[in-house]
């Protein structure tokens, strides 16, 4: 077994401290791993002090840290994942507050998690964590996981989560590994970027483990992810900055911005799409799950996708095209008249049809995953009187709770919705939002 004493080794004398980092350290090897060799300076416990100093001064006060409790420390892992902190925060808060722990999310439906989820993104994590809360009370009593292999068995919860939950929830001594953390971990071993091809993700965990401290496990790990997001960037590190720049062989380089090597990632694609915005006294015509499209503009092209079930699992949203390739032609504004035939479908009681017309309202751009979208807002403001809305739906869509496969219900305006009683995408607020500064 690895231990840090054979991880780390002595400077020899003055003389090869002088010489690049690469050069300063004695050359051990690892077992089990190639050459070149990745070794660090001895000073183990005093590398661990200075930057656990360090986070104690500098860490953001973060609401899952100043009330830490296991069970707020997962929804925060989950939040965390593929969005930021910034973003996080008021998300966390409000879940805690309607769903305050495991018996509560697990008694929750679906339908409300999601909606408390709306804007967040990744809906498929608000469904594995309820997924998981009806799993830990079904079978284990409403008792949390205690250990990482535990967590590790939960719907959503990957080797990074199952790290971190239970370091800083139980303070089981585990690495957690995050995209900044394995940044840091890589310039604390690297002092080359052509060195990066012979650093394997076995070798970081090995090294991830050791250095985790035993007194502050879950500590430790956030001060290494800390120091990712806050100096040891993607891009531009804060290399003078840095409390612990003697332990970094990128740092002592000069080449830190060049480790890791920027990854290859999927080309982007751009993206049209068209979405109808239908409001009635102060209600919005919004689309169940799984709907389908209401109109296809005339020579739009093949959708890019065509399936978007497993992202739009659950959400309600606006009547819509699908997403369209963005050619010279989808990229000119389509004749509102193209939402005609879905109008006339859907609003099969009203009198003078011709006399309501989509208009164009503006459009926003939207990013999910390599996709980048230009969404283009219509809007029709149907006459208002009374009872008069209802007239204007054919009897199975209307009421306020249309089931799936029915062609859409009524719900509250935009800035009447309180926003969680039905669970929508952010595609569907931000739409919600420009119709608003057009009174539409």
């Amino acid at each position: 077994m690895l231990t840090p004493e054979t991880l780390f080794c002595q400077r020899t004398n003055d003389a090869e401290a002088a010489l690049p980092p690469r050069l300063s350290w004695e050359s051990r090897a690892l077992p089990s791993f190639p050459q070149p060799d990745f070794t660090l300076p001895v000073g183990l416990a005093k590398y661990r002090s200075t930057l656990l100093s360090w986070f104690d001064r500098s860490g953001r006060p973060l609401p899952w840290r100043s009330q830490r409790t296991l069970y707020g420390t997962w929804i925060s892992e989950m939040m965390l994942q593929q969005t930021t902190v910034a973003t996080v925060v008021p998300y966390w808060k409000k879940f805690l507050s309607a769903f305050p722990d495991v018996a509560a999310l697990a008694a929750a439906d679906e339908v409300d998690v999601l909606a408390l989820w709306s804007g967040l993104g990744y809906y498929r994590r608000a469904r594995n964590l309820h997924a998981a809360a009806n799993l830990v009370v079904d079978k284990f009593g409403g008792v949390l996981p205690e250990t990482r292999d535990q967590w590790l068995a939960l719907p959503g919860v990957g080797p990074y989560a199952s790290g971190a939950i239970a370091s800083i929830g139980l303070g089981e001594r585990v690495p957690a590994l995050d995209a900044n953390a394995r940044r840091v971990l890589t310039r604390w071993l690297v002092g080359h970027p052509d060195q990066c091809a012979s650093l394997k993700a076995g070798h970081l965990e090995v090294v991830g483990k050791d250095l985790v401290d035993p007194d502050r496990p879950g500590d430790w790990n956030e001060a290494v992810m800390e120091l990712g997001a806050l100096v040891c960037g993607a891009t531009n590190p804060g290399c003078d900055s840095c409390p612990v720049r003697s332990l970094c062989r990128a740092g002592g380089s000069g080449a830190a911005d060049l480790i890791p090597p920027p990854q290859a990632s999927p080309g982007v694609l751009q993206v049209r799409l068209g979405v109808l915005v239908v409001r009635c006294g102060d209600q919005i015509l919004l689309t169940p799950p799984a709907g389908g499209y209401a109109a296809v503009p005339a020579r739009s092209g093949k959708p890019v996708r065509a399936d978007l079930t497993g992202l739009h699992q659950g959400l309600w949203g606006l009547p819509s095209t699908p997403w369209l390739p963005a050619t010279a032609h989808n990229n000119t504004p389509w004749p509102a008249a193209f939402w005609r035939p879905w109008l006339e479908r859907t609003l099969a009681h009203a009198p003078s049809l011709g006399a309501w017309k989509p208009v164009l309202l503006g459009s926003f751009s939207h990013a999910v995953t390599r996709y980048r979208l230009k969404v283009v807002v219509y809007g029709l403001h149907l006459p208002d009187s009374g009872e008069l809305a209802r007239e204007f739906l054919v009897p199975e869509i209307s009421g306020p709770a249309a089931s799936e496969g029915e062609a859409g219900c009524l719900a509250p305006r935009y800035h009447l919705w309180p926003g969680d009683e039905m669970p929508v995408s952010r595609i569907v607020t931000k739409s919600l939002q420009l119709a608003a500064k057009h009174r539409v």
